[in-house]
C-alpha cells in the first residue's frame, strides 16, 4: 500500500451547529437572585440600573429613561443596580427584599422564591414602555435536581498497529499501512 495521508480541510467542512438559540427570560433563583438572560439584556441596551414595579403578578423592569419612570421622578438612588458576571452577557440583582415586600408595591400575591426553587419566566420587551415584563406564578414547586456523576480521568490513548503498541503522538507512518 502507498504511504499517503489525506488531510482534513477545515474550509471544506460543513458549518458547525452553534447550539440552541437563547430565549428572552427572567429567572428567579431559590435564593432570591434575579437573572436576566443575555437575549433579554440585549433589549435593555446595556443599562446598569433598572426600576422594578408590579401590577398584580406581572413584574416590570423599566429602563431609567422610560416615560413612566421620568413622570414618577424616580431618583437614581431608588433604582436597582445590575451586576454583570464576566461570562454569558447576563444581568443579575438580588430580589430577596423586593419579593418579601412586593405586596406593598402593587403585587396581588406574595412570590415565595425559596419554596419555588429556580424558576424561569418568559420575558417580553415593550418598546413603547421601555420595560421588560414577565408574569410571576405562585404555587410552583422546585424543579427536580439530577445528581451528576463525577468525571473520571480518561484512560491513556494507545494505538495498536501491526502487533506493536505505540503511544499516541509517536506514530511512524512507515510502520503502519495508511490508506
Amino acid at each position: 500500500m502507498a504511504n499517503t495521508i489525506t488531510f482534513v480541510k477545515r474550509s471544506e467542512l460543513p458549518a458547525p451547529i452553534k447550539g440552541k438559540v437563547g430565549v428572552s427570560q427572567v429567572t428567579v433563583a431559590g435564593n432570591g437572585q434575579v437573572i436576566i438572560s443575555s437575549v433579554a439584556m440585549k433589549n435593555l441596551a446595556g443599562v446598569d440600573k433598572l426600576v422594578m414595579a408590579f401590577a398584580g403578578m406581572k413584574a416590570y423592569l423599566f429602563l431609567p429613561d422610560a416615560p413612566v419612570v421620568i413622570k414618577q421622578k424616580v431618583e437614581a438612588k431608588d433604582m436597582i443596580e445590575l451586576k454583570f458576571p464576566k461570562k454569558g452577557g447576563i444581568g443579575t440583582f438580588s430580589g430577596t427584599v423586593i419579593f418579601k415586600s412586593m405586596l406593598k408595591y402593587g403585587a396581588s400575591e406574595q412570590y415565595d422564591y425559596t419554596a419555588s426553587g429556580n424558576q424561569s419566566f418568559p420575558a417580553e420587551y415593550d418598546e413603547k414602555q421601555k420595560a421588560l415584563t414577565f408574569e410571576l406564578e405562585t404555587g410552583l414547586t422546585p424543579k427536580p435536581v439530577v445528581a451528576r456523576k463525577k468525571k473520571t480521568a480518561p484512560a491513556p490513548t494507545v494505538v495498536k498497529a501491526a502487533e506493536k503498541t505505540v503511544d499516541a503522538g509517536t506514530l511512524d507512518l512507515d510502520e503502519l499501512d495508511v490508506a
